[in-house]
């Protein structure tokens, strides 16, 4: 992935994400588990999903 002054820009994204418009931390972990990303999503991100879905 292309490197923009030291961060990937999916990174970007998530702090843009965060800090301009203020998107939750499990909606944005949400957002990473549903990526077109050509890896699966980590085992604790689905994890921390769940445990937000029973509460």
């Amino acid at each position: 992935m292309k490197k923009v002054f030291g961060q990937t820009v999916r990174d970007i994204k998530r702090e843009v994400n965060k800090k301009v418009l203020k998107v939750p931390s499990i909606e944005q972990k949400v957002l990473d588990a549903t990526s077109n990303e050509p890896w699966g999503p980590h085992g604790t991100l689905l994890a921390d999903i769940a445990q937000a879905s029973r509460n």
